[in-house]
Formats: C-alpha cells, structure tokens, sequence
C-alpha cells in the first residue's frame, strides 16, 4: 500500500445571492500527512550527576504557511531537571517549508530514575499531545566487582598463593551510563600481580530494558597473582578512561 504525503482537496460552489446571477466559487486544499506528529517519548538515557544530555527535536513544516510549535512545562517530581530551550514564551516559528530546532535538555540532580511529561503542540490546527521525558541520574558512570576479594567487596584478594604458582583473578566493570567507556593503558605497580587481557578494553553502554530496569554494559580485566617468595603482597591496577567525571580509576590488590 502506498500512503501518499499529502492528499488535495477540491470543492465546486455556486453562490446564488438574492437578485443576482449566480456565481461560481472553487475552493482547494491540501491535507498534509504527519504534520501533526510529535513523539510518544524522549529517552535521555543515563548520565552522571552534574552533566546534561541534549535532544534536538527538529520540527518541519512541509505546508505554505507558516506555523506556531508551543509546549508547556515539564511536570515532574523535580521539574527543574528538565529544560527546554529556543522557545519564546513557549512557542517556536516554523517558517513555511522550513524547520526549527528545539533543544531540550537533561541534567539530574540525584541518583534516581526520572519520568516526566510534557504537552506539545506542532500547529495551532493539531491536538495537543503529552510526551513523556524519560532519564536517569546515577553517582558515577564505572564500578568494579574483583573476584576474589574481601570482606570490604572493592579489593582483589587472591588469599595464600604458593610462590612459583599462579592465582587468577577477575575485575568485571560495569557501566551505569548510556555512553560506551573506553578504557585504556590498564597496568600494575608491582610485578607480581600480572595483567593477562589487553591493555585496553571497551565497556558497552548500559541499556533500558522494556520493563524500564536497567542492564550495565560490563568488561573483564584478568589479573594473576605470582609471587616469587613468601610473605604478604600489596599492589594497584590502575588504568584511565574516556570518562570527562571518571578520567581514571584504581583497584586494591593484594595476596
């Protein structure tokens, strides 16, 4: 089935004034389709406090005439996390087969989900419409889970290792953001703890899932433990990220 842009529309009339000749009158139009379209929803993703996170929402008007965008505000539990910007006094002007551009813009205040709404309207012929803002604030974009560790669950602790053997351990990081981390030049400050992955891995992006959770992207760093005498061993794996708020991060070692 082919659904045309637009459809014309024509209409004959005759007006027939009271002691006059009758006189012919066309008239013509022309129905636009998905003029009136707005999203159901804008999800921001998952960003780290004290960030923002933009979305251009491009508005065409593929008509002859001009138009009017205007939206409300944002009805939320904490309103002023959301900000839409380029609007006048809540209306935007699309010239005649033009666009404009509104910005609107997400910066969380606190390590939480948000769900807001907002009515838009396209044209000052279309029906208003609620769309829902959807983000999520979290405390920093990267953690780490050492396997095995100790009873504080942040340091890798390989226990009692014979010298001249080898105990493996794992780092398993996890990203909280909606953003893919890179991380980069991941090393040891002794040599008896081992780096046997590369020196670089790619974190994947966390991701929404339908019911509205959230799965983190994860990445294992592998770490062994070689002791070449007896005696207790303390170390860091440190390493740096393409984070702007988490440019590096270091883990405790020790065996």
């Amino acid at each position: 089935m082919v659904v045309e842009a637009f459809v014309d529309h024509f209409a004959n009339l005759e007006l027939r004034p009271d002691f006059a000749d009758a006189s012919p009158l066309s008239i013509k139009g022309r129905a636009i389709s998905d003029s009136c379209d707005l999203p159901d929803s804008i999800d921001f993703g998952a960003l780290p406090i004290g960030l923002s996170s933009d979305y251009a929402l491009q508005i065409n008007n593929t008509s002859a005439i001009a138009s009017t965008f205007s939206a409300g505000t944002v009805n939320d539990v904490s309103a002023d996390t959301y900000f839409l910007l380029g609007l006048g006094n809540g209306q935007l002007q699309v010239p005649a087969g033009g666009s404009s551009t509104l910005t609107l813009r997400f910066s969380p205040t606190e390590p939480r989900d948000y769900n807001g709404t907002v009515s838009m309207r396209r044209g000052a012929s279309c029906p208003e419409k609620n769309v829902q803002l959807l983000g999520r604030g979290v405390t920093s974009c990267l953690t780490w889970v050492p396997s095995p560790t100790d009873t504080s669950g942040t340091i890798l602790s390989y226990g009692a290792v014979p010298p001249a053997t080898a105990k493996e351990g794992t780092i398993t990081l996890q990203n909280a953001c909606s953003v893919v981390v890179n991380v980069s030049n991941i090393r040891t400050n002794d040599p008896a703890f081992v780096r046997n992955t590369a020196d670089a891995v790619t974190v994947p992006a966390a991701t929404r899932n339908s019911d509205g959770t959230w799965a983190s992207g994860t990445a294992v760093i592998s770490i062994d433990f070689q002791p070449t005498a007896f005696g207790s061993k303390q170390g860091l794996l440190l390493a740096a990220t393409d984070l702007e708020a988490q440019p590096n991060f270091t883990v405790g070692l020790k065996g």
